[in-house]
């Protein structure tokens, strides 16, 4: 089960009560040991990219970090490393967090040194659907990745907001074709398949 330690030093078990709690996060972690899936390691081990996020900071993408071996594979892995940051806040989990502190977080569980870049959203949500968000507590993950804050990393901005139904409501996601384009444009490792694909060897007609 995953833990986490509030600011207040109080430990809360469960995903469920986790992202309930009002209290500000300090640490999540698992109440026992979690052996990682074999094949899982393996794919990791064959990637050509890693995708890191987005979803729920401290209760879907660091939990995937705390099982043992997931977090040293994806860093001797000789894939490309990217994070997908977050377009909005969380209420409860990431109140008022900016892309900076998104990083400094997950630097804790994981070298961000060894990323490659960070997808950052800069397309602002509609304004009508930015105040009923704000009454819930949410707002846009700001942009604050400048100089250290980056952690080195090639910090990609891109329109990636799109707004969708979901449960018969507008709702903020990621453009999965605005997402896709920018990973493929990019990045080293789609650049060599076109590469090894598109481009002609020398003496081959076409």
């Amino acid at each position: 089960n995953l833990v986490a330690r509030m600011e207040d030093g109080m430990e809360v078990e469960g995903e469920a009560a986790i992202a309930e709690d009002p209290r500000r996060i300090a640490h999540v972690g698992l109440n026992a040991p979690a052996r990682p899936y074999g094949p899982v390691l393996q794919a990791i081990s064959d990637a050509e990219l890693i995708t890191l996020g987005p979803g729920s900071l401290f209760t879907s993408i660091i939990p995937s970090l705390l099982v043992n071996g997931i977090g040293d594979a994806m860093l001797h892995s000789s894939a490309e490393r990217v994070v997908l940051m977050n377009l909005m806040t969380q209420p409860g989990e990431t109140d008022d967090y900016t892309a900076h502190d998104h990083l400094r977080v997950l630097s804790e569980y994981i070298d961000m040194r060894h990323f490659h870049a960070v997808l950052v959203n800069n397309r602002p949500p509609p304004e009508e659907l930015l105040i009923r968000y704000r009454e819930q507590g949410s707002i846009p993950v700001k942009d604050d990745l400048q100089g250290n804050k980056a952690y080195g990393l090639q910090v990609i901005r891109a329109p990636l907001l799109t707004v969708t139904q979901v449960a018969g409501r507008p709702t903020v996601k990621h453009d999965a074709a605005a997402l896709a384009q920018v990973l493929a444009t990019h990045t080293q490792c789609f650049r060599r398949s076109w590469t090894r694909w598109f481009i002609p060897k020398k003496g081959v007609r076409t």
